[in-house]
């Protein structure tokens, strides 16, 4: 009781001409010391700044950002070759053929929609993680852990003649958008899911993934918009 009365707004009177009106402040009483420190730490990099200070500022936000926002930068060709390429694949190797399968709408902005035969013969023809892991090739260092690598997914299924979109799609579903590795308790589990509820598990799964996906391109977009606007904001500030 005592530490969630600690954070609690404190109750205060306000003075008007009716007398005194009791009302509830939105200052705090206790303020957690984090808190108070990223706080402190936001308004410091948004209040104004005299020219001299902000000359100084300029230079030291320059000079701490400009080899996080190079990398940062050449991220974003990156990930629209990753996109492009992911797209590309569904004009290749074969296919079933068929109707599509129905995405989710954050799926469908980074995948072509697959085959639903196609998807259903990729569930059909996903052994095991330990099966999967002793036919792959892959010498990483992930694949030597035991965890099941998309190179070795890859492979195991496209020997079998599965659809090239929908093996990239199947193993992006169950890699939860990281697209390395999997871990072999949660790559079995998710396969016999699959097998038992088919294209919806498949289908809710890769939006969930593409979710994680397009949220990691929006951090990174956010980020590096927020660096340069500090660093422009400052720079206007000292020379302007």
């Amino acid at each position: 009781m005592a530490s969630a009365m600690a954070f609690a707004p404190a109750l205060t009177t306000l003075g008007n001409r009716h007398g005194m009106v009791p009302t509830t402040s939105t200052r705090l009483e206790a303020v957690s010391p984090d808190l108070a420190d990223a706080a402190m730490t936001v308004a410091g990099i948004f209040k104004p700044l005299e020219k001299e200070m902000a000359q100084g500022q300029f230079f030291i936000n320059l000079g701490f950002s400009v080899g996080g926002l190079g990398i940062g930068f050449i991220q974003l060709p990156r990930l629209y070759g990753i996109i492009q390429t992911i797209r590309a694949l569904a004009s290749e190797g074969p296919t079933e053929g068929g109707e599509k399968l129905k995405l989710g709408p954050i799926a469908s902005l980074i995948f072509p929609a697959p085959s639903e035969k196609d998807v259903l013969k990729v569930i059909s023809k996903i052994p095991s993680s330990d099966r999967v892991i002793q036919l792959g090739s892959s010498q990483n260092f992930l694949a030597a852990k035991g965890y099941v690598v998309s190179q070795d997914f890859t492979e195991v299924l496209t020997k079998q003649g599965c659809n090239p979109l929908a093996v990239f799609a199947a193993f992006d579903a169950l890699s939860s958008g990281k697209g390395a590795a999997v871990e072999p308790d949660v790559f079995d589990a998710n396969v016999a899911r699959w097998k038992v509820d088919g294209t919806d598990a498949f289908a809710t799964d890769l939006q969930k993934s593409s979710l994680i996906r397009m949220g990691s391109y929006a951090t990174l977009l956010l980020l590096l918009f927020i660096v340069t606007d500090l660093i422009v904001e400052t720079g206007i500030a000292a020379y302007a």
